[in-house]
């Protein structure tokens, strides 16, 4: 929710500076994200704004790595899902 606010490209840059410093001080916090997202991938929805967000966090993450192609089709379905209902 903190980079919704930033361009796409600047919060591409945010994204990972942010996940880097995360890991590093916080891993805990990462780990309940991961878990978090596994249950929304699993459910095939987003609920809200805030699973929303953790959501296009990942796909801005993953759309530099092409190794992750799968998991970014996926989690930008569940985006497109989700601003279809109007959010």
């Amino acid at each position: 929710m903190l980079l919704r606010s930033i361009h796409r490209e600047g919060r591409k840059l945010a994204a990972q500076a942010l996940a880097v410093a995360t890991s590093a001080h916080y891993p805990d916090f990462l780990q309940k994200d991961a878990e978090r997202l596994f249950k929304i991938k699993a459910r095939g929805s987003i609920r809200g704004e805030n699973e929303y967000y953790l959501v296009r966090h990942h796909v801005d993450l993953l759309e530099e790595d092409p190794t992750q192609s799968e998991e970014l089709k996926l989690l930008c379905s569940l985006v497109g899902k989700f601003e279809a209902r109007g959010k």
